[in-house]
């Protein structure tokens, strides 16, 4: 079974309550937040209502390791946009780019 990384990108000011809900069950509690989730249907379906506020995408190895202990910040480069879908944002499904976004933002 795959890994699934997803990292929380927007705060939740003004957001309906089940979206609020679904990221505390993801445990993504604050901006530029990671975790890494098996890849079930349960979790992709999870992603999907909170895509809006989240960027997430297949894991590799590698960025697993990378990620265990670790914080993130915000991703060197900066953003392209905290408002729009990938590719011409940030937020949504990445597939394996999510990889490079989490080296940009890995300490």
């Amino acid at each position: 079974m795959g890994k699934l990384i997803a990292v929380r990108m927007r705060g939740v000011l003004r957001v309906n309550y089940k979206i609020k809900a679904t990221l505390n069950m993801l445990h993504l509690k604050r901006r530029f937040t990671a975790v890494v989730l098996d890849d079930k249907p349960e979790m992709r379906g999870m992603l999907r209502i909170v895509q809006g506020y989240v960027a997430w995408g297949e894991a590799s190895d590698a960025d697993v390791k990378k990620l265990e202990g670790k914080g993130l910040k915000a991703p060197k480069g900066g953003f392209t946009s905290l408002k729009i879908m990938w590719p011409k944002g940030e937020l949504g499904y990445r597939g394996d780019k999510i990889n490079e976004l989490v080296e940009r933002m890995a300490w």
